[in-house]
């Protein structure tokens, strides 16, 4: 059905008179354009535009008529290209204005306008193509039409600011300053000449607004980017409910979104970063589609993603940024060139999910992308550098990943491009120049050809020369300076690498997980030259900076990315306090802080660390806000905006949050804010027995022993790093039938090994401390807490077990486990909340506590387990007259938690998995069901999902499963992060749980020995050391059934109070 537009036409064509119709044609064709701005009906700009096409079709009209309606029908295939974003639009509005200004003579009055819309049209056009020849003619016809307009012409702002518009693009193009100053001064008077009630002043507005950006970015003069925002504000506040097609509004939120990113770089104020990503998010809402813009609105909305991603480390922002960014490059778009820009920020941001994923398919694509980036950027484009050296960043990646010297060749072959393309003023020239030091050094590790390494050692110190003393980065080049000049065999260049190395730690501007690799390999070369004291302090102050970097705004996996690169130093800190002839209690509380990080934050948010908040909730949130600024990446080394500003504002938060720290630390009760725990609080967990901390690190082994007399050093020079590590080598939990056998040998003489060099000498040294052991027990009751490498070491279990032996742990302490002494003390609170009077488990009452049994004798995709149902039958037989025991066989992850909320006792039998990657993600293998004929599948519940849960009545649970306490990620072994420590979290004062892989009759055997002398004696459930009196029983008889298999019995342990 024709459109009302159509039938207008067909009726004009319809009169008689030749000069009637072209009139009348003319006039319906302005009158068509006028409802279109009105009500942005598509159906009304094409009438228009026919009406104006018939009109002209006609002839007969004098050529200065002619050019008025060349002119419309110019403008009018303009905005319809705008809109549709039709390539054929476009090069018919080119040709139409081209006609309008050869039929306009000199004094025609419509000249002007003639000249305003061909600059334009050219100016479309070479967004659309980039070709230089367009932008040269758009600013040859702007400044024709700024040479003739009257001084009191209505159009003398619009051409005016036209020609700003057009000189912003040339310095986007070539970089030139004057252009940018020229755009700068021609707005400013544009918006002066405009009243305040002007259809276009929002417009130019929105143009000033974007060109002071642009100055702020080239300058960082912080008055241009809060003006630029101002502006920006106001054109859109003079838009809101005076646009219906929205668009306008898209852009002036788009335009405000991307000025609060940059303001965001330069002082760090997540607000600014959060306000950005809501203004790009409704921009790209507002827009249809199909429209042109959209396609650069996702691009910017991805980027702010990007960035966020950089703040936070959030996975979810990544996927974020990649999604936006992966929907932009596949939509039309007028502009070429914002094609290779989305190109190129897609390459960058797969890339850094293949870092921190490793999916090789995200690597392939961002080559690909990357190259496709740098084939739109056309020779002498001033981000043609950027794009190349963006390409070679994602080869480099890819050569490490795969190995290829080719790949390496290429990335250095485009890099020293991009660094001959960067000016010698550039604030990326400094980024690049490491990039390219960091190829070099790649190129030496795999030639060793000593000419490359110097190379590299060249460029590195050229980029940190081009790097003022304040920029955030500088920490990250000179760490990379000072690992190339390590690897260098002349003298010289090693003797410096310290100083690059200390230079780094010390840069307070930079990232905290920039400085502490640096603090890492300062402390290793200190150590070289038993500089104790030296290494000792840098060790003890990078310990004190980890709670600023595991942030608690992290997702779990983030925590655990952002720790595991300083895998060990806490027990290296303490190492070193001792070697230095520190006090012990120094060491022990530099031990306590650094250890189990995310751990803590958990057990704090669990306990009332939420006092801060309730007794001080500004301070607080500073505190928090503070911390995070000063974590704010330095931005993307192949963008220079943003990256200078933000040194002085990264500056101002470290001292702000010095002086925010400080004052928490007035406030009564919060005097020890970030410090850890006293010795003398610590030496308090001891009431109950004493806690033995062993540490082994490379440079020494120590057990510090923490008891009611006092907190002791015993030196263990026999249970050396390197012997440990040849007992681990040996991989002696991992079995098959074949070896069982011979690992089963050997690992009697680990555990013998373990007794002389270690478990003897310190319960000699506890010999003359009082008993706190359990009621007719002649053992007495302690802790162990492994570290470093004595982490995994069963302590429990040490000694010779030979029937009539006594040289093992089990004839002298009743021992249990725990990540570190603040979990102890977590546990015990636990208990103590839970623990009510009538506890009592020899007798029927009403009082009885609910333990739930959830039993997998089947599990999808894992081997059955047929003893788990006997295991069940067992509990029952010795349990069911002190508790009321409620059973489940193969529930899914919801049923589980709804028993855990319930139950004071949790009891599950079945298949436990670590994950060596995730340690968060170490699970309960259950199981969904399905509706048939289709067959049950797996499911999980997580460490990280038990962690997450606040369990009110949990007192016990018990773990019957495989690898339940071992922690299998070895770069996060400080971390203490399993099944059982998650149970602890999430509130139960004892979790029983194993080492390594159990067998599934062994298992069920001991869970009988347990629960059968846990329920002997009235309220032993309640009494302190019962649970682990009661495993130690039930796992000595499992011993002495399986004489000389230590691998069956020894990896049961229990943790908590």
């Amino acid at each position: 059905m024709d459109s009302i537009a159509d039938e207008a036409v067909s009726l004009a064509l319809a009169l008689p008179n030749t000069f009637d119709r072209q009139k009348v044609l003319a006039s319906l064709s302005v009158e068509l354009a006028n409802r279109f701005e009105l009500t942005g009906q598509l159906e009304d700009l094409s009438g228009s535009i026919k009406a104006s096409k018939e009109a002209i079709g006609l002839g007969q009209a004098e050529d200065s008529q002619q050019a008025i309606w060349f002119t419309n029908l110019s403008v009018n295939l303009g905005r319809r290209y705008d809109r549709l974003g039709q390539q054929e639009d476009l090069e018919e509005a080119v040709r139409a204005a081209e006609e309008a200004v050869r039929l306009s003579h000199t004094e025609h009055p419509s000249r002007l306008f003639c000249l305003y819309n061909l600059s334009n049209n050219y100016g479309r056009r070479y967004t659309s193509y980039g070709r230089m020849e367009d932008l040269k003619n758009a600013i040859c016809r702007a400044e024709e039409a700024v040479q003739i307009v009257a001084a009191d012409d209505p159009m003398l702002a619009l051409v005016i600011n036209h020609l700003g518009r057009v000189l912003h693009v040339r310095y986007e193009r070539t970089g030139e300053l004057e252009d940018l100053q020229m755009a700068i001064r021609h707005a400013e008077k544009a918006v002066q000449l405009l009243p305040s009630d002007h259809a276009h002043l929002p417009q130019c507005l929105s143009e000033l607004s974007g060109n002071l950006g642009l100055r702020y970015q080239r300058t960082g003069a912080l008055e241009d980017i809060d003006q630029a925002i101002f502006r920006e504000e106001q054109a859109l506040q003079l838009t809101l409910d005076k646009d219906p097609q929205q668009a306008q509004q898209a852009r002036y939120l788009n335009g405000l979104g991307n000025l609060l990113e940059s303001r965001y770089e330069r002082t760090g104020q997540l607000q600014d970063l959060e306000a950005a990503i809501n203004k790009a998010e409704m921009a790209s809402k507002l827009l249809p589609k199909g429209h042109p813009f959209r396609a650069l609105y996702l691009s910017n909305l991805s980027n702010k993603f990007a960035m966020r991603y950089e703040r936070t480390d959030r996975l979810e922002d990544l996927e974020e940024a990649i999604s936006n960014v992966r929907e932009a490059v596949q939509l039309p778009r007028i502009d070429e060139h914002g094609l290779a820009t989305s190109l190129s920020n897609l390459g960058v941001q797969l890339r850094w999910r293949y870092e921190r994923i490793g999916n090789m398919e995200d690597l392939e694509d961002a080559v690909a992308k990357a190259r496709g980036a740098v084939h739109l950027t056309p020779p002498g484009h001033s981000d043609r550098a950027p794009m190349m050296s963006n390409l070679g960043l994602v080869l480099q990646r890819r050569y490490m990943s795969i190995g290829q010297t080719s790949d390496l060749i290429e990335a250095i072959d485009i890099e020293q491009i991009a660094v001959l393309l960067t000016p010698s003023d550039h604030a990326s020239l400094a980024g690049r120049l490491i990039n390219l030091s960091t190829k070099f050094q790649m190129l030496f590790d795999r030639t060793k050809q000593t000419e490359y390494l110097d190379e590299a050692i060249k460029k590195a110190e050229r980029g940190v020369q081009a790097t003022p003393s304040d920029h955030p980065d500088l920490a990250m080049y000179l760490n990379i300076l000072g690992r190339q000049q390590y690897k260098s065999p002349n003298p010289l260049h090693h003797t410096r690498a310290l100083d690059s190395f200390l230079r780094s730690w010390s840069c307070v501007n930079g990232i905290p997980s920039n400085r502490l690799p640096s603090a890492v390999a300062a402390i290793n070369l200190l150590q070289d030259q038993q500089d104790w004291s030296r290494a000792s302090e840098i060790a003890n102050d990078a310990i004190r900076v980890l709670p600023i970097v595991n942030n608690r705004s992290l997702a779990r996996d983030d925590q655990q990315h952002a720790l595991s690169m300083f895998a060990g130093l806490a027990a290296t800190a303490c190492s070193l306090s001792v070697q230095a002839g520190r006090d012990v209690s120094e060491a022990l509380e530099i031990l306590e802080l650094g250890r189990g990080a995310i751990l803590g934050l958990l057990i704090d948010d669990r306990r009332d660390i939420s006092q801060l908040l309730l007794s001080c909730p500004e301070e607080a949130k500073l505190y928090e806000s503070l911390r995070a600024e000063v974590n704010v990446p330095a931005g993307d080394p192949l963008d220079a905006g943003g990256q200078q500003q933000k040194a002085k504002s990264r500056q101002d938060a470290v001292v702000n949050l010095e002086k925010c720290i400080h004052r928490i630390r007035a406030i009564p009760g919060h005097e020890r804010f970030l410090l850890g725990a006293t010795a003398q609080e610590l030496q308090q967990q001891a009431k109950n027995g004493p806690v033995a901390i062993v540490n082994v690190t490379q440079l020494r082994a120590d057990a510090i022993l923490v008891s009611k007399s006092g907190i002791n050093l015993v030196p263990l020079p026999d249970f050396s790093f390197q012997s440990i590590q040849g007992w681990i080598d040996l991989g002696l939990t991992n079995f098959t039938r074949s070896d069982y056998g011979k690992k089963n040998k050997l690992y009697r003489a680990f555990l013998a090994w373990i007794w002389k060099a270690c478990v003897q000498v310190v319960l000699e040294k506890l010999a003359d401390e009082p008993q706190t052991g359990v009621s007719k027990s002649h053992c007495r009751r302690m802790w162990w807490i492994g570290t470093g490498a004595a982490c995994t070491i069963p302590f429990h279990a040490a000694g010779d077990h030979s029937p009539g032996s006594a040289q093992n742990t089990f004839s002298h302490a009743i021992s249990s486990y725990t990540p570190t002494i603040k979990a102890l003390d977590f546990a015990r609170e636990r208990i103590a909340t839970t623990r009510v009077a009538d506890m009592t488990v020899a007798t029927a009452t009403v009082n009885k506590k609910a333990l739930a049994i959830v039993l997998m004798p089947e599990t999808p995709g894992e081997a059955d387990l047929p003893y788990v149902t006997g295991e069940a039958s067992n509990i029952h037989t010795s349990a069911a007259s002190a508790f009321s025991i409620q059973e489940r066989s193969c529930p899914d992850a919801d049923e589980v938690r709804e028993r855990l909320q319930e139950c004071h006792i949790f009891h599950y039998a079945g298949h436990g998995l670590s994950n060596p990657k995730d340690p968060s993600d170490g699970c309960l293998v259950l199981q969904k069901r399905a509706q048939p004929p289709s067959k049950p599948i797996q499911d999980r519940l997580t460490v990280g999902q038990i962690s997450d849960m606040y369990l009110p009545h949990a007192h016990l649970a018990y773990l019957s499963a495989c690898s339940t306490a071992e922690n299998s990620a070895t770069g996060l072994l400080d971390e203490v992060i399993h099944l059982v420590s998650g149970f602890q979290v999430a509130g139960f004062g004892h979790v029983i749980g194993s080492m390594w892989p159990s067998a599934d009759g062994v298992c069920a055997e001991v869970a009988r020995d347990f629960y059968a002398k846990l329920s002997q004696e009235d309220k032993m459930l309640s009494r302190d050391g019962s649970i682990a009196a009661a495993l130690q029983a039930a796992v000595i008889k499992a011993k002495e059934r399986y004489s000389g298999q230590p691998l069956l019995w020894a990896q049961y342990v229990h943790f908590g109070a």
